[in-house]
């Protein structure tokens, strides 16, 4: 995984292949790829409720494409 994608300020727990886990803005990023297919499992969570949870699937996709997937599509890009 390269970290250097992410945005200033993120926290990283956990930067593997397979499994991510950071903190943004108040809110956990929680990323799991299931093995040997190209979906993965994305959880946004904080204080304030969840803003992203659920499976994005995209072929060819790695676990870079997926933690910007769950930035942008919790609106924590902007």
């Amino acid at each position: 995984m390269n970290t250097k994608k992410l945005p200033k300020g993120m926290k990283i727990q956990v930067a593997r292949e397979a499994h991510f886990f950071g903190f943004y803005k108040g809110f956990n990023v929680d990323v799991e790829k299931e093995s040997s297919t190209d979906t993965f499992y994305i959880q946004v969570f904080g204080d304030k409720g969840t803003s992203y949870d659920g499976y994005w699937r995209k072929i060819g996709a790695t676990m870079d494409d997926a933690v910007q997937e769950a930035l942008r599509g919790s609106e924590l890009l902007f």
